[in-house]
């Protein structure tokens, strides 16, 4: 689908507090601890990848840059991200606050990629050194958004790409944004598309496409409905229901 050309507005959500993001850090370890192997998640991860990156490739854009990329960046890669799969010639980085600990747990395949550990806030790379910069299922787990997207777009190259993805609640609970923040552990921020387009717009970024997908909802055993993650998906589905994916060019 092709991007608009009107500008969202669209305020900057003041930084979490520390202890709120090591909240947040820590369930996305047990997420990944306790659900999850290596071998489960790459396999999922493998599976869906063309079809992810698919979904900002509308207009083969994106498949040509990745094609030319010299360095790609996933910002929040996680054990399983996209960067891990990318069909691309490119030097691929795989930026992670918890990559220590994922390692040593286990999930240290690094599918030939540079792993690095660091939070998206302070990213660890030179200035317009990236060709691509992939935020994923990111930026609502930071302590700092608007820290996270001026970061990219000062490591991405004039011309460059970034890539943008988050589950969105429906703009009807917007207002309840800060409180799901406060009693959802793994994300301090929920965004309406609104907003998400607002904040990138805003930290200097060019929409090119956007696509919102509805959200699917996970199939429980009849026991593990009424279990807290049965009921706390569920909560979820109807909260947010979509997952955005955008592309922004950086001029």
């Amino acid at each position: 689908m092709k991007a608009r050309d009107t500008r969202h507005s669209s305020p900057m959500p003041p930084p979490t507090g520390r202890s709120r993001w090591s909240q947040a850090q820590h369930a996305e370890f047990t997420f990944w601890t306790r659900n999850s192997t290596i071998e489960a998640a790459t396999r999922s991860r493998q599976a869906s990848a063309a079809t992810e990156t698919g979904f900002f490739d509308g207009d083969g854009a994106f498949s040509k840059r990745l094609a030319t990329a010299r360095r790609v960046a996933e910002i929040g890669a996680g054990p399983a991200g996209i960067i891990y799969f990318l069909e691309t010639p490119a030097l691929r980085i795989a930026i992670d606050p918890l990559t220590a600990q994922l390692v040593e747990a286990g999930f240290n395949n690094s599918f030939g990629t540079i792993r690095v550990q660091a939070i998206g806030e302070q990213l660890p790379l030179a200035d317009e050194s990236v060709d691509v910069a992939i935020c994923y299922n990111v930026l609502d787990h930071c302590r700092n958004p608007a820290a996270v997207l001026a970061e990219m777009h000062r490591i991405l190259r004039r011309g460059g790409t970034m890539v943008l993805a988050l589950h969105l609640i429906r703009s009807s609970f917007g207002s309840l944004g800060p409180l799901l923040g406060r009693l959802d552990p793994p994300h301090p921020y929920h965004f309406t598309k609104e907003q998400a387009l607002g904040m990138a717009q805003s930290g200097g970024f060019r929409l090119e496409i956007e696509r919102v997908e509805a959200k699917g909802l996970r199939r429980f055993a009849p026991r593990e409905l009424i279990s807290y993650d049965g009921i706390r998906h569920l909560g979820s589905w109807i909260l947010t229901g979509s997952v955005g994916y955008f592309r922004f060019g950086r001029d």
